[in-house]
């Protein structure tokens, strides 16, 4: 509460996140929504959660009950690694360039660290080219 006895408004992380410093939390509720809905990537991502949470829940089953039989291993998506294939798709990295809506891609451990390599050198071309024009 402020010195007038009303409270101040502050936005959580995830509603800036969502709707930005001044949003309401219905417009970042709304914005979640449509994005696990109908982006392909939220869509995948919403996935994965579920997956995830069913594997830790299985686990906790497991250590609860060692006798219990484990669970079938889960399908491998051909080409999660880069390309290589074989590996399972585990997370959705967003991919910003500049101040654009984030490109969702769906990959693993390896693609990420593709994906990062390669702004990185992204980077290193864009100073580069910039030290050469002399800004």
């Amino acid at each position: 509460m402020n010195g007038k006895g009303e409270l101040d408004y502050i936005a959580n992380d995830a509603q800036k996140r969502w709707a930005g410093k001044y949003g309401t939390l219905a417009e970042a509720l709304g914005k979640v929504a449509e994005f696990y809905k109908y982006d392909e990537g939220g869509q995948i991502e919403a996935l994965d959660i579920v997956d995830r949470a069913k594997r830790d829940k299985e686990l906790r089953d497991r250590q609860r009950n060692p006798k219990a039989p484990a669970p079938a291993p889960a399908p491998t998506t051909p080409g999660g690694n880069g390309g290589l294939g074989g590996d399972r798709v585990d997370r959705v990295v967003n991919v910003y360039i500049g101040n654009s809506t984030p490109y969702s891609v769906p990959t693993n451990d390896g693609g990420q660290r593709n994906i990062e390599a390669i702004a990185r050198e992204v980077l290193r071309l864009l100073e580069l080219q910039r030290n050469q024009l002399g800004y």
